[in-house]
């Protein structure tokens, strides 16, 4: 089966994803990048009560914080500062909705939710190039990083 014919029919659940930063309604831009430095990780989840995802504090957002001169991130709720467009999408749904949500709407990270709209983790552009690299290895072209192509042929394991 081919890279076209896996997206189709392979889950989303098939993607490496990670265990996502989530946070409360009331946390504090300070705790959402604790939480995001630990996980090492570049956004956090704001859930409501019951665990479903209401939006997305990225780094993005941490970088204009800081460069509009506030100090205190102690005392700024992070639900105030959500990022406007974030993607959710159901770990049974077929990776193209996912790789549509990466490649239409430019999404870097998806919040991988259950059938009953709770958030599990986090994937994104980076799950699915790590997807393609374990899964067509063949179809992965090995680089050095600022110079020439190091290898004229593609590479596989």
């Amino acid at each position: 089966m081919g890279l076209v014919e896996s997206v189709k029919t392979e889950r989303v659940c098939d993607l490496p994803w990670r265990e996502a930063a989530m946070l409360g309604e009331d946390a504090s831009v300070a705790s959402a990048i604790e939480q995001m430095r630990a996980k090492q990780i570049g956004c956090a989840f704001v859930v409501d009560e019951m665990g479903r995802p209401l939006g997305f504090f990225t780094e993005r957002k941490v970088i204009e914080l800081l460069a509009s001169g506030y100090e205190n991130l102690d005392d700024i709720q992070v639900n105030e500062h959500l990022d406007e467009a974030w993607f959710s999408v159901n770990q049974n749904a077929p990776l193209c909705d996912a790789v549509d949500a990466i490649q239409r709407r430019h999404a870097r990270f998806l919040c991988v939710t259950d059938d009953e709209g709770r958030a599990l983790g986090l994937t994104g552009q980076k799950g699915f190039a790590e997807y393609v690299a374990e899964h067509f290895p063949q179809q992965v072209m090995v680089q050095r990083v600022g110079g020439k192509p190091g290898l004229e042929t593609r590479e596989g394991a």
